[in-house]
């Protein structure tokens, strides 16, 4: 029995779509999200099967989680980007002239972590990353773990020593 590939890919999504936004679900916790991920899961699955028609079931499910991985990574990425991109310089005058004094302080600690995120080379991506879906994001070590493909202990260790770094880098700023 031979399929089109319309037929096939028709298959593979009705197959597989519960499962692959389970999957990305489980790491965004976003439904518009979610489903918005998982859709572009299957638009990189079908450039993919224009190259070469997987075989069977399970290598049709690891293409896909791989997929969806990069793709996982890839948001949170963009959405690193998002929360810490530069504020520009006028709304940040009147911002801070509304603000008391010691918020002041809390917001410009904020802004030189946020551009140490963003910029130092002194923290490694992985440091980055781990600090900014727990502190940032609310993550556990567990879903950090799974969304960046990395064991728990490294989550861990990734925070710890990135906080360390993270600390003598804002110190170095504010000359404290």
């Amino acid at each position: 029995m031979s399929f089109t590939l319309r037929e096939y890919l028709v298959k593979v999504f009705e197959k597989n779509y519960p499962n692959i936004y389970k999957f990305v679900y489980r790491r965004v916790g976003n439904k518009d999200v979610s489903e918005d991920i998982t859709i572009d899961v299957f638009v990189e699955f079908i450039k993919f099967s224009r190259k070469r028609l997987a075989e069977d079931s399970e290598e049709v499910r690891k293409i896909l989680t791989g997929i969806a991985k990069n793709l996982i990574k890839k948001f949170y990425e963009t959405e690193f980007k998002r929360k810490f991109s530069p504020i520009d310089s006028e709304s940040k005058e009147i911002r801070d002239a509304m603000l008391p004094e010691n918020e002041l302080l809390k917001n410009e600690r904020l802004n030189v972590i946020a551009d140490i995120l963003e910029n130092s080379e002194v923290l490694k991506y992985q440091h980055k990353m781990c600090i900014f879906l727990h502190f940032f994001m609310g993550k556990s070590y567990g879903e950090i773990a799974k969304d960046l493909n990395i064991t728990i202990s490294q989550v861990r260790s990734s925070i710890e020593y990135g906080k360390i770094l993270l600390k003598k880098e804002v110190e170095k700023r504010l000359g404290v």
